[in-house]
């Protein structure tokens, strides 16, 4: 159990990490590095970059590092309560549902893609299924 948890916080600051690097690009107003010759910008300056009104990279930064910080406290806990594990399957799928629908828009309709954004619904992903264990 505790090689799962310790996955799961790596994963949760992996995501941390990749969502504050994307929040200050943006606020730089600095492009990204899309490193599997996509189109980073054209993803994170789109209409969809936002959900009601708040930034897809600071909804990230908030899941990601609560996700980190629970889980690095309850590897120092022999048995986590019930009420949190059936809370964080619940976050976690909708992270995960939220995720593909993303890169849902990414392939359908901006037809661009993000190599940050699909490492991010990975993560989420691991995260996800590695709950599900």
């Amino acid at each position: 159990m505790i090689i799962r948890y310790l996955i799961i916080v790596l994963a949760g600051i992996t995501g941390f990490s990749l969502s504050v690097y994307i929040r200050s690009r943006r606020i730089k107003q600095k492009p990204l590095v899309c490193f599997i010759g996509g189109d980073c910008d054209k993803v994170l300056y789109s209409q969809y970059a936002a959900t009601f009104r708040i930034p897809n990279e600071i909804v990230g930064m908030v899941y990601y590092g609560l996700t980190a910080l629970s889980f690095g406290v309850l590897s120092f806990v022999s048995t986590p309560p019930r009420l949190f594990n059936f809370g964080f399957l619940i976050s976690a799928g909708i992270a995960v549902v939220f995720s593909l629908y993303l890169v849902f828009l990414q392939a359908v309709v901006l037809k661009k893609w993000c190599a940050w954004c699909v490492i991010s619904s990975i993560l989420s992903l691991v995260i996800f299924l590695l709950a599900l264990y």
